[in-house]
């Protein structure tokens, strides 16, 4: 496990980075399959 009380600032904002990036990234993905879930909702 990786521990943070050896982490450097940067190593934190580089992680802060990736998971906001990930999240942004995945946000239209969701919204999309959301999308399909309502239509085949709607549908039936």
């Amino acid at each position: 496990m990786y521990s943070l009380v050896f982490a450097t600032p940067k190593d934190i904002f580089a992680t802060y980075l990736i998971i906001m990036t990930s999240c942004i990234a995945s946000f239209p993905i969701t919204m999309f399959f959301l999308s399909i879930v309502k239509g085949v909702k709607n549908r039936w």
